[in-house]
């Protein structure tokens, strides 16, 4: 589990509070910061040297959980965004817990 309430919540910016991380001006104002790039940079190359580890344990999935307050707006983006990244590397299946979202 990451905890990602260490970058601003968008719930504060008025025009941002009724959306998700998966609309396009939430996700940026949350990717757009240095440590949210950093973060996604360092946790998708943790997640790719494990990777080949719980191949060799015979386990068939790795279940990552992202967190913040609400689970709507930073991890969110932050989760689809891993995603991409991983993507392509192993098969990547996101779902947003707190919002119900696919």
């Amino acid at each position: 589990v990451f905890d990602v309430r260490f970058t601003e919540n968008p719930f504060y910016i008025p025009s941002l509070k009724n959306k998700n991380g998966k609309d396009n001006e939430v996700a940026k104002y949350v990717l757009e910061k240095d440590e949210v790039q950093n973060f996604i940079f360092k946790a998708s190359d943790l997640i790719k040297d494990i990777m080949p580890s719980f191949e060799a344990q015979g386990k068939k999935s790795i279940v990552l959980g992202i967190g913040c307050t609400g689970g709507k707006h930073r991890s969110v983006a932050i989760a689809e965004e891993l995603g991409k990244k991983l993507s392509g590397k192993i098969k990547v299946e996101i779902y947003h817990r707190d919002s119900n979202m696919w």
